[in-house]
């Protein structure tokens, strides 16, 4: 998955404002001259809405996109301070202090010295 390029976002909002000023002005020329059937006119009309209601949409949906990167960006820095706070503070500590209590003929203690590596990552 990619994330939205902001550039080809811009680029395309660019063209279609461009393209329903081009509706607008021809379908604006078109009933001035009385060169349209009440139909074409109807047509030029559905296109130019249609234009702006994509337009209007992808804009939306850029507008959203960047609200959820501010989200996510959010939940990934709680994440990494709770992710950190455990694995330092939390585990490493307990486990710690288990070794220093445990006896090293312990069954356990080979569980809980693999405990350690894994909570160091080593």
């Amino acid at each position: 998955m990619q994330g939205i390029s902001k550039s080809k976002h811009e680029h395309l909002m660019g063209a279609l404002q461009h393209l329903e000023e081009l509706l607008f002005s021809k379908e604006g020329l078109k009933v001035k001259r009385d060169e349209v059937l009440q139909e074409d006119a109807a047509d030029f009309q559905q296109v130019l809405r249609d234009a702006i209601q994509a337009r209007e949409e992808l804009q939306q949906l850029y507008v959203n996109y960047n609200l959820t990167l501010e989200d996510l960006a959010l939940i990934i820095s709680k994440y990494e301070k709770l992710y950190s706070h455990l694995r330092t503070d939390f585990v490493s500590k307990r486990l710690k202090e288990l070794k220093r209590e445990m006896p090293i003929t312990d069954e356990q203690f080979k569980l809980l010295k693999e405990g350690i590596h894994t909570a160091y990552g080593t």
